[in-house]
């Protein structure tokens, strides 16, 4: 059993890059949301230290992709964060100044078992089909949505454009991320971050399909309600493709310039279909 990319989409959201990233290998898929950096200068090489991050761990999955065996996911974020921990310290990354962190999930067909292992920390989306089973965690877009109307009263209501004080309270919340506030972590260079990973085995057979996406492409559902369900959404992807709904979404964004749950008005996307083959 093995996963064959049948549809792929990445489009930046109104950030200075796209910190978003999916990849395919042999064994494992993935997609890596970068969490947009609390600093207004870059520390790391590249554009943004979300970038930086969204790299080399891609990198590091197609080197321990190979190593795996059944059950392993949950350990592979252990292994990820002991890797982000050490780059860091190559370069002398300052211990007072907050690490470049993401959400992941990962994808794994589990041979001759007819079983796809899912994995993920933070705010990332895994769907498979047609059994409809959704690996997710709505914490993080609910705290999001909390601080953005706690922002909005700071802000007088208006235009949400982000103050010190702001930044101030995102960079808090991304510390108990970090450290795994109320069992949710998000990965960047915490090993301990192995025991906030949620799992789900799905059975699948042959020509069965799997949606792999970041947070941009969910607000569809989560957040602007576009599309009543993910098996509505799922329907129309099927259907029409990712790029279809990408407009959609941007569409709609650009109608509605004002997000009530969101810091940005449009946000970086990346998503990916699989089939089973």
């Amino acid at each position: 059993m093995r996963f064959v990319l049948t549809d792929h989409i990445t489009d930046k959201g109104e950030g200075a890059c796209n910190e978003d990233l999916a990849g395919l290998g042999d064994q494992l898929a993935w997609v890596i949301d970068g969490a947009t950096d609390v600093y207004l200068n870059t520390y790391l090489p590249g554009i943004t230290d979300a970038r930086w991050l969204v790299e080399r761990l891609d990198g590091e999955l197609r080197r321990a992709e190979a190593e795996l065996t059944m059950g392993d996911l949950p350990a592979l974020y252990g292994r990820l964060a002991e890797y982000v921990r050490l780059e860091l310290a190559a370069v002398d990354y300052p211990k007072d100044r907050l690490p470049p962190a993401c959400s992941c999930g990962i994808a794994r067909p589990a041979p001759g078992q007819g079983i796809v292992e899912l994995a993920l920390v933070g705010d990332v989306y895994l769907l498979a089909n047609p059994s409809r089973d959704l690996l997710s965690n709505p914490y993080f877009s609910k705290r999001e949505a909390a601080g953005v109307r706690q922002a909005r009263i700071r802000n007088g209501g208006s235009g949400l454009e982000l103050v010190h004080k702001d930044r101030e309270q995102i960079a808090m919340r991304r510390r108990g991320y970090l450290r795994g506030t109320d069992g949710n972590f998000v990965l960047s260079n915490n090993p301990d971050v192995v025991r906030g990973v949620r799992t789900k085995n799905v059975a699948v057979r042959p020509g069965d399909s799997l949606l792999l996406c970041t947070d941009g492409l969910a607000r569809l559902v989560e957040g602007y309600k576009v599309y009543e369900s993910w098996a509505t959404l799922s329907d129309v992807v099927a259907k029409d493709g990712l790029s279809a709904v990408l407009d959609e979404l941007r569409a709609y964004e650009r109608s509605h310039t004002r997000s009530e749950q969101n810091y940005k008005a449009s946000d970086d996307v990346c998503a990916m279909v699989l089939t089973i083959g």
